[in-house]
């Protein structure tokens, strides 16, 4: 005895939504949505659901599902294109600065991201690092934009940098 084609395909998506459960559980910091992306997919099994079982009342309200969805995307896309646009022409700006400005090398703490050398290297700023904050010549570092990492040095900080995260 088969089931319906409505029972099989409401067991089918109940399957694939525990799957993707389970994959987001694999990872127990998995309530951070940037660390388990794919359980945004669970709304989206319901609005196949939807369009597959034939009523149009259950379409349209699966199509308006799937509407908000694209939307949320589109808004939270848009926010951060324009976030990451703005903090990327910051550091452009300061890193342009730093590299007219330094006629000796900066002192910098990189912290965890080390990658910065590769920043600083990049534009032409020379450089030298120490291990800790408190290991700094200056009471008062400045800060690099989006980024823990602190320097001393000659910098004229200016209004956008300061607005990005400097310390002062």
């Amino acid at each position: 005895m088969s089931l319906p084609l409505t029972v099989r395909r409401t067991l089918l998506a109940a399957a694939v939504i525990l799957g993707i459960g389970a994959s987001g559980l694999v990872n127990p910091e998995a309530w951070w949505a940037r660390y388990a992306p794919q359980l945004w997919l669970v709304p989206l099994v319901p609005v196949w659901l939807s369009q597959a079982v034939g009523r149009r009342l259950v379409a349209a309200s699966g199509g308006v599902v799937l509407l908000i969805l694209a939307l949320n995307a589109a808004l939270v896309g848009a926010s951060y294109a324009r976030f990451q646009t703005k903090m990327t022409s910051a550091l452009r700006a300061q890193l342009v600065s730093l590299s007219h400005g330094a006629s000796t090398p900066l002192v910098v703490h990189f912290g965890e991201f080390r990658s910065n050398r590769v920043r600083l290297r990049y534009a032409g700023i020379p450089y030298v690092e120490v291990n800790a904050p408190g290991d700094l010549p200056c009471p008062n570092p400045h800060q690099l934009v989006m980024s823990p990492a602190v320097f001393c040095g000659q910098f004229e900080t200016s209004p956008s940098h300061r607005d990005s995260g400097s310390q002062d």
